[in-house]
């Protein structure tokens, strides 16, 4: 029996193995960090691993192991021994505060949303929707269910998108349009840089009741109020008719073929001839980044037949729903704008 010989370089293949496996051991360390408010504590200034043990309530042994895990990870910073201080990631860990993705990090770490995971391999298997083999329901079934994950879901969105829509401003001139339906958007973030920029905008929030409701709350009382109409609905069924935009982000992915058909044919149903139809996702290209590879399996997992598309992908799509693809523009985030009108 002979025994194959290793080259050394064979080292950095293990440790590169490794890498990807302890990716889920970085994700739990942001999550607890993020849980314990540790960010919060430190807001104030350096503070010594007792201090910090106190103010989070936690073993002070323990919590150390915790601090030099998100040091190592760049989410704090160990500025003396023992003695940790913000970083440039930090204050995205905080409550309330400008950048913050304090919703969002808890929420993918929640229980439910993390065991997805686990039912990865059926899903490759069968096609089948994990959550619906996990849990028996789509996940806006299992969401509404349980107002406290859905509003952490909501406020979580909110956040992500708040770093991200400044890019799209940016990468698209979105100045031509006087009316805009954002359709799945949240609490309308994307609209309110629109209407902050034109006071004449009108601001089309179209989601589900429960969003809807919540984003009352938001522009109640606000100077931006009068320009946004907020209309609940499915997207599955009617939007609201003869704006100049009709915008998708974070949606189309989200679904399979058959139910992304569904909203677009809703869409060209109420599009006028000189409306312009938009939308922001993920493209899957040639050497694509890590983010969008790993955005088309999450889709896959918890939404009803989600998946990345390509760029003839989507032109097939639109062209089967009635509109023909007029440009790709790439932006700084990652994401792809998709303009497409009328056909």
């Amino acid at each position: 029996m002979t025994t194959q010989e290793i080259a050394p370089q064979q080292g950095q293949a293990a440790f590169a193995i490794f890498g990807m496996l302890s990716g889920a051991w970085a994700t739990s360390v942001l999550h607890v960090t993020t849980e314990l408010g540790i960010a919060d504590v430190l807001k104030d200034g350096p503070k010594t691993i007792a201090e910090i043990a106190a103010a989070t309530e936690t073993h002070a042994p323990s919590l150390t192991r915790l601090l030099r895990a998100a040091n190592s990870l760049g989410l704090i910073v160990e500025s003396a021994p023992g003695v940790y201080s913000m970083g440039p990631l930090t204050w995205n860990l905080c409550k309330d505060t400008p950048g913050s993705l304090r919703n969002f990090i808890l929420f993918f770490g929640q229980d439910w949303s993390w065991s997805l995971w686990n039912e990865l391999a059926y899903a490759i298997k069968t096609g089948g929707s994990a959550m619906r083999h996990a849990y028996g329901q789509s996940i806006w079934e299992f969401i509404d269910e349980r107002p406290k994950d859905s509003t952490m879901l909501n406020r979580g969105i909110n956040e992500f998108s708040s770093l991200i829509n400044p890019s799209l401003i940016q990468s698209y001139d979105f100045s031509g349009f006087k009316s805009l339906v954002d359709i799945g958007g949240g609490y309308g973030n994307f609209l309110r840089l629109l209407a902050e920029n034109d006071p004449s905008f009108n601001a089309i929030l179209f989601e589900r009741p429960a969003v809807i409701e919540e984003a009352k709350e938001v522009y109640a009382g606000t100077k931006l109020e009068k320009q946004f109409t907020l209309v609940p609905g499915s997207f599955f069924d009617a939007l609201p008719e003869g704006a100049d935009a009709y915008f998708y982000k974070f949606v189309l992915n989200d679904w399979g073929d058959e139910y992304a058909k569904q909203t677009l044919t809703a869409c060209r149903r109420v599009i006028p001839a000189h409306g312009k139809l938009i939308i922001a996702e993920f493209l899957l290209v040639e050497n694509a980044d890590p983010i969008s590879t790993l955005m088309s399996v999450v889709t896959f997992l918890g939404f009803e037949g989600g998946h990345g598309r390509t760029e003839e992908e989507f032109r097939t799509l639109l062209r089967d729903t009635g509109f023909t693809l007029t440009s790709i523009t790439p932006t700084p985030s990652s994401l792809y704008i998709i303009e497409a009108i009328p056909s």
